[in-house]
Order: structure tokens, then C-alpha cells, then sequence
């Protein structure tokens, strides 16, 4: 058994080499079992999370905000994120007064479905949304890409 000693400064410490003694009795912990030749999948061994979520069919709520009816109806969901595994469902909920046709606001919510949320959490959502935009007056971020016979270069 080789002894080594060091020094560093004013203090001397004397360190030893480690042998197959020093070893904690049996396999290392992420050895797999004898019967187990598959690794495990990784959502399997992350759990439930926001991948593989279910989309909740469109629903619709309606609510008083200011003495005014509202309609608040589900338009679209998709998940956010950077990782499928750990990404956030969301909703897109558009809001009309209930003898319009056409919607005035929309919001995107951190959700499943409207029914996850509260009386005051639908107000609260209603506050904070922005004036609607149909899609033709939307700007595209990538424009190429809706081109045909290209593939956005």
C-alpha cells in the first residue's frame, strides 16, 4: 500500500491510495438488476408530466365582468416549452360579449381546459387578455414557411 504525503503551505497531510478494501461491499447503485436487459425509458422514469397530457375538448364558460355578460370559449391548446417532458399545456380562450358573434379579446392560460379555473381566475384572465386579431391580420414570424413548394430558406 503506497502512503503519499502532501504539502500545501504550513499544513502537511498525509493521504492514502484507495485498494479494493476500501470498496463498499456489492454492485455499484446504478448497476441494473440480473433480469433486466432493457434500460428504462426516460418518460417512464420521469413520471407523469406535461407530455402526453390530454387536450380537453373546446368548452365554454360564461361569466359577468363589470356588469357586462362574457363568453369565454376554448379556441386551441398546445404545450410550451423547451422539452416535450417538461412542457406546460396552454389554452388559447377567446372572449365575446354574449350577443356578439365575433370575439373582442383573447388570452393564452397556463391550463387544460376552462373548467380548471375559478370564477375569479376566468375574470382575472379576461383583465388581462389583448384586443383579438383574426388571423388574416396576423403577421407571420417565419413567413417562408407557409410558401409552397419551399421549405423556408
Amino acid at each position: 500500500m503506497a502512503e503519499t504525503l502532501l504539502t500545501h503551505h504550513t499544513r502537511t497531510t498525509q493521504l492514502r491510495l484507495m485498494d479494493d478494501s476500501d470498496r463498499p461491499p456489492g454492485p455499484p447503485p446504478s448497476a441494473r438488476p440480473e433480469g433486466d436487459a432493457k434500460p428504462t425509458p426516460v418518460r417512464k422514469a420521469l413520471g407523469d408530466s406535461g407530455a402526453g397530457q390530454e387536450v380537453a375538448p373546446p368548452s365554454r364558460r360564461t361569466f359577468v365582468c363589470d356588469g357586462v355578460d362574457w363568453v369565454a370559449e376554448t379556441a386551441g391548446a398546445a404545450l410550451a416549452g423547451a422539452a416535450g417532458d417538461a412542457a406546460a399545456m396552454v389554452i388559447l380562450v377567446l372572449f365575446q360579449k354574449e350577443d356578439d358573434k365575433d370575439p373582442s379579446k383573447e388570452a393564452l392560460i397556463p391550463r387544460r381546459s376552462l373548467d380548471e379555473l375559478s370564477e375569479l381566475e376566468l375574470v382575472e384572465a379576461f383583465e388581462a387578455a389583448v384586443p383579438f386579431r383574426s388571423p388574416e391580420a396576423r403577421t407571420e414570424i417565419f413567413q417562408s414557411t407557409r410558401q409552397t413548394g419551399r421549405q423556408g430558406r
